[in-house]
């Protein structure tokens, strides 16, 4: 009996010790978000809930990352990087396509039926495949699309546009903007703090990104989500699908 008493005891040490290094690793290392928009649909869906790796040592195109809105620390984007620190970026809203330094990327361009309601949270529904190499991105249909961003972004789309590298002269506007500048040049010399990155949502004509409010700093960027966790519908249902699928 006391031989079966100290098993247990060193049996409920060890997974206590387990129970305990697993706890510790997600509170430094993993970090969870829930998305309320649909901005990168049908990648991610509202209602997802996302497992987010706090270990990011390189940034590179078409990565997934979760990171603080330039524009309101307090509010955490997640979007695809499109455009590293110096490139070119041109997003051609006429033809839906994208290029860096001056070359097309390949993504996987799928039309999809227009939703107009921004509180609808089911999936965009294709209509034409146009196929690519690269990630998944989707259009409205070119003859019904309302969101012309040609007239309302700021950054590559009315003419190409220079991701800042770190040591790069702000511009004015940033200067000029006291919260901005706290994000961009937090030591007031003028030059950026960090490298810049450009992303994207997937749902690109129902998607507020750099095209509209600029660059993502290297150091808001928090993680890369990896994994959906949980899911659920605006009516509390869970999405059973959806569930430890992967975020790519």
């Amino acid at each position: 009996m006391k031989l079966l008493g100290k098993k247990r005891i060193i049996v409920l040490g060890c997974v206590t010790i387990i129970l305990s290094a697993g706890l510790a690793y997600c509170s430094l290392f993993l970090n969870f978000v829930r998305v309320p928009t649909g901005a990168m649909k049908n990648t991610i869906i509202p209602g997802d809930r996302l497992v987010v790796n706090l270990l990011v040592r390189e940034v590179r195109r078409g990565d997934i990352v979760s990171f603080k809105f330039p524009r309101d620390l307090k509010t955490v984007f997640v979007k695809r990087v499109i455009g590293l620190s110096g490139e070119t970026i041109w997003c051609d809203s006429k033809t839906d396509r994208v290029f860096a330094n001056d070359q097309e990327l390949p993504e996987h361009r799928v039309f999809v039926e227009p939703q107009y309601d921004n509180d609808d949270v089911s999936t965009l529904k294709p209509t034409r495949d146009e196929g690519g190499t690269f990630w998944t991105v989707f259009y409205y249909k070119a003859e019904e699309n309302v969101f012309p961003a040609d007239e309302l972004a700021q950054y590559g789309v009315t003419k190409a546009f220079k991701i800042p590298v770190k040591g790069d002269r702000v511009p004015e506007d940033i200067e000029r903007n006291s919260q901005l500048r706290q994000v961009y040049d937090a030591n007031n010399d003028g030059l950026y703090d960090d490298d810049q990155y450009f992303v994207l949502g997937d749902n690109r004509d129902n998607s507020l990104d750099s095209r509209f409010w600029g660059t993502v700093p290297r150091s808001l960027i928090i993680g890369k989500p990896f994994m959906v966790y949980w899911s659920e519908g605006r009516d509390g249902k869970t999405r059973w699908d959806r569930l430890f699928s992967k975020v790519k």
